[in-house]
């Protein structure tokens, strides 16, 4: 029974890499995992959401509106969904994005409608521009009224897929993350990236990120830092701290 396992695995990861091979010339790679149903991940259960959200027994979702920014497969949308009834989605590849209300990737956040939460998971290293996105959200956030549920791959690696000027892998701008541990360099991005941009700490958390894999490995295990933040007026903290005056306590799942 294990060798027929073993060669059934083997052969739908040649499969896959085979066709994504061919179609690696017309697409994407986030389309491709689309078309073939590939790249699932796992971040939160929905319990470990709750608690980290800190929603309550008696919590309603029937008239709760999420908008969660590169949904991707949806698989983490539908754990949020759980909480959030009414759920906006954007996300690049429309191959992937399916089965909830459709988001303009250029319009989100000129929009009219008041979301109870809005979430950027992994994204931010992924988008060209971190900072505009940041900016984006917190006047989102600041209008709706509402937390913002952000996650972050640490050590960050900013990698751009979809650029809407130039044909180039390359953010525009770069995230400031130093620190040798993962707790250093979260502490870090809350003082230089997500303070100037208007947004205070609520909690944040370290969970392991696991991905669907390829033909090399079965799977992928990352480290990713969750953060819950709250928009405050204004145009954020101009002056950074010191990278020594980071102490931001965090919270286990």
């Amino acid at each position: 029974m294990k060798i027929a396992e073993y060669i059934s695995k083997r052969f739908f990861q040649i499969y896959y890499a085979f066709f994504s091979f061919i179609m690696s010339f017309l697409l994407s790679k986030t389309s491709i995992n689309g078309v073939l149903n590939r790249g699932g991940m796992f971040l939160f259960s929905p319990h470990q959401l709750q608690g980290f959200l800190n929603i309550s027994s008696d919590w309603n979702p029937d008239d709760k509106q999420l908008l969660d920014l590169g949904a991707g497969d949806g698989g983490i949308t539908k754990k949020l969904a759980m909480f959030y009834s009414n759920v906006y989605v954007t996300e690049m590849s429309q191959a992937r994005a399916s089965g909830f209300h459709i988001e303009n990737v250029e319009e989100w956040s000129s929009s009219s409608r008041r979301y109870d939460l809005i979430s950027a998971l992994n994204l931010l290293d992924r988008h060209y521009n971190p900072r505009k996105l940041l900016r984006d959200l917190h006047s989102l956030a600041l209008r709706s009224n509402c937390l913002v549920l952000i996650a972050v791959v640490l050590p960050i690696h900013q990698y751009v897929e979809f650029h809407p000027s130039r044909r180039t892998t390359e953010a525009d701008e770069r995230l400031a993350v130093e620190g040798r541990t993962i707790e250093e360099q979260a502490s870090f991005l809350v003082d230089r990236e997500f303070l100037p941009a208007g947004f205070e700490l609520v909690r944040w958390t370290k969970l392991p990120y696991l991905c669907e894999g390829d033909y090399y490995k079965p799977f992928y295990v990352l480290n990713d830092v969750v953060f819950l933040v709250r928009p405050i007026p204004g145009e954020g903290v101009r002056e950074y701290r010191s990278s020594g005056d980071s102490t931001h306590s965090h919270n286990e799942l």
